[in-house]
């Protein structure tokens, strides 16, 4: 599901324009149920950061073997799939984790897992092939798990599984379509914000993070989704009756299989947040690399900030009704049975809040899409803003995907790899 937005006509703008951007940093406050055998969504992320520091390094020990791993606060421990013995440096880090880890055989290697990803996505382009629309690892590195449709799973399986070496379970779902304050944003530019074309002011989309060329010391720019904009297009923040140039999105900042590109910006390294009708903001603090059972956040400009969504897939090869496969994409699910993001809302800050300082945000990606499996009309948890009735025709979904900021296996992607940039923070 693309999340840009296409508002009615007599919603053309902003009803009233927002104060612009100099709401003070507040606390994130999680609305979402507090998981079980926890007192508060801070204990929870306190526990969700010690375990990701024992994931990184388990990852920064670079062992041959590794398989997949998860580390879901529920489980207080780091679950490690490894096949074979674990190689000393990273039999280190699991002593010294002690019960924090815990290993399990894994059947296949992530590399080989890997490559039958990209053999897939390769194959998917031959005639007779069944129409794939995402790809990934099972989380404890048993196989694969495909998503099809236009064909049955058992019709399609014969097909996929005559092409892998692995096996694979196949299920049924459309390719996610690009989803495509925050309504009257003022320079220095942050993320979070509402964002129309030029020549369009019912396409919406949402600025994400800012960053900075590690080439250059001056120019700064705001991420978005690719499918936000046709290319060398003036985009706007405000309405009609306080529009102004936002910057300039150019085609030499896309990238093949990347639903992200650059909005050339005076932008600063602050998000917009909010906690019901309350807008403020909170600085960026750095990136981090999110594993499956994380918990994250996202804040788009119609949906707002809405928090408690798990990951579930990490690494993921998606097909997108953009005509093209995207990769790496992760996926998160809501766990509190209501709408995360939807149209309008492509193009946001998917982030942790930092337990040590819920003022504080750590960024994980760029929203790209919902899945059309998991999406309707009229469930949308929106903000307050300026078009009527909003809940009721955007389409929105209880399962995201994004772009991450870091990528394990596809080394030369991810955010920051693939600009050679560096957030920008306070």
């Amino acid at each position: 599901m693309a999340l840009t937005s296409t508002v009615p006509a007599m919603a053309a703008g902003p009803a009233s324009a927002a104060p612009g951007n100099d709401e003070a940093p507040h606390s994130i406050e999680i609305s979402s149920p507090v998981p079980p055998g926890f007192d508060s969504w801070q204990q929870v992320l306190a526990e969700q950061e010690r375990l990701n520091r024992i994931a990184d390094k388990i990852i920064a020990a670079n062992g041959e073997g590794f398989g997949a791993l998860t580390a879901d606060p529920r489980d207080h421990q780091v679950r490690l799939y490894w096949k074979g013995a674990l190689p000393e440096p990273v039999q280190a880090v699991v002593t010294q984790a002690g019960d924090a880890v815990r290993v399990l055989p894994a059947r296949y290697t992530a590399d080989q897992l890997h490559r039958e990803v990209e053999h897939l996505m390769d194959s998917s382009a031959d005639a007779g092939a069944p129409r794939l629309t995402a790809i990934g690892k099972q989380s404890d590195a048993s196989g694969l798990r495909v998503a099809v449709e236009g064909r049955s799973p058992a019709e399609a399986g014969e097909w996929i599984r005559a092409h892998s070496q692995v096996p694979v379970s196949v299920q049924v779902n459309a390719s996610p379509l690009p989803f495509s304050g925050r309504w009257d944003d003022t320079p220095p530019y942050w993320g979070a914000a509402e964002f129309h074309l030029e020549n369009d002011v019912d396409d919406n989309c949402t600025t994400g993070f800012a960053i900075r060329p590690n080439t250059s010391s001056d120019q700064t720019y705001l991420l978005t989704a690719a499918h936000c904009s046709p290319g060398n297009t003036t985009v706007i923040a405000g309405d009609e009756n306080s529009k102004r140039d936002l910057g300039v999105i150019e085609w030499n900042f896309r990238r093949a299989n990347d639903d992200i590109e650059l909005i050339t910006a005076k932008a600063s390294g602050m998000i917009y947040n909010n906690n019901g009708a309350a807008e403020f903001s909170n600085p960026v603090m750095g990136s981090i690399r999110d594993q499956v059972g994380n918990f994250v956040c996202t804040s788009g400009a119609f949906s707002g900030t809405r928090c408690g969504a798990q990951v579930t897939d990490v690494d993921l090869a998606l097909w997108l009704r953009i005509q093209a496969w995207q990769y790496p994409v992760v996926r998160a699910t809501s766990s509190d049975g209501k709408a995360i993001a939807g149209e309008g809302d492509s193009g946001s800050p998917v982030f942790q809040v930092n337990p040590n300082n819920t003022n504080q945000v750590y960024a994980s990606g760029i929203l790209t899409g919902g899945d059309p499996s998991d999406s309707d009309f009229g469930i949308c948890e929106d903000i307050p803003h300026p078009a009527p009735n909003a809940g009721i025709w955007r389409l929105c979904s209880y399962s995201i995907y994004y772009y991450p900021m870091h990528s394990l296996w596809w080394p030369k992607k991810g955010v920051l790899k693939v600009y050679n940039a560096s957030l920008l923070t306070p």
